[in-house]
């Protein structure tokens, strides 16, 4: 890594902000929901409405044409962060197209990171930023996607099946779903590692707590594979509750 690229990480590292109150999170994000429509159960799947987002795709071209880590750094902090805590400090109504599309451009800059440029720690590092700098950050930002660019370069760059656990712990404990593609890297990682006995203790007592970990990374595996199902029928009651009560607004009851 150059000096200019440790500047730039150092730089966006300095710019945290305070962490802010969780009990503010919905009406920093979304406004005030006086009178507004209810809104379903919150799902920490943070997975949102799949729409055309053309402006996020021409973001991602955009990272595509960074020519080096140092640009790609310069232009999320310009595009991304600054963006995030400009729309966070509006005294408008919250720019909440911006705020859903933060939660996809985050694992999208990890994911430029740890394929393009092959640098784990600046994957880390943006996810680090990311759930540090507030609690909206936290929530827009860690979502399903994040944490399995998180997996994925943990196992892939240093073979740690401890932190592994340990994020699916922070998944659980956040109650954020794990979702097909998680699955998908935590079956590679189990097969890895089972074949291969790829981690980092390579010892009698190590080879025993690594298989322990192994059971428990599937365990939490399957536990976040039902808070996906939980949430979906959550969203399902929701929307047939919503009918129902437009029905009866209707007939005047």
């Amino acid at each position: 890594m150059t000096a200019r690229e440790k500047e730039t990480i150092q730089n966006l590292l300095n710019r945290l902000p305070q962490t802010q109150d969780k009990e503010k999170i919905t009406e920093e994000v979304f406004g005030s929901t006086t009178e507004a429509t209810p809104e379903p159960p919150l799902l920490r799947r943070r997975h949102f409405i799949k729409t055309k987002d053309v402006v996020f795709d021409e973001m991602v071209e955009q990272m595509g044409e960074c020519k080096s880590k140092a640009e790609l750094l310069q232009w999320a902090r310009q595009h991304v962060f600054d963006e995030f805590e400009r729309v966070q400090k509006s005294d408008s109504k919250p720019d909440q197209a911006f705020l859903l599309r933060y939660s996809k451009l985050v694992p999208k800059l990890m994911e430029q990171f740890r394929e393009r440029f092959g640098d784990p720690h600046l994957t880390l590092t943006i996810y680090k930023y990311v759930k540090d700098r507030s609690v909206t950050s936290y929530v827009l930002g860690c979502t399903t996607a994040t944490y399995n660019e998180l997996i994925e370069t943990i196992w892939d760059s240093f073979r740690d099946l401890k932190t592994i656990k340990g994020v699916l712990e922070e998944m659980k404990l956040n109650n954020v779903a794990a979702d097909r593609q998680t699955e998908k890297v935590v079956e590679r990682v189990n097969y890895e590692a089972t074949e291969g006995k790829l981690w980092l203790d390579r010892s009698p007592d190590g080879d025993q707590l690594a298989l322990a970990e192994l059971t428990r990374i599937s365990e939490l595996l399957m536990e976040l594979m039902t808070f996906g199902e939980r949430n979906k029928t959550l969203q399902r009651d929701w929307k047939l509750a919503m009918s129902a009560k437009r029905d009866i607004d209707d007939f005047g009851f």
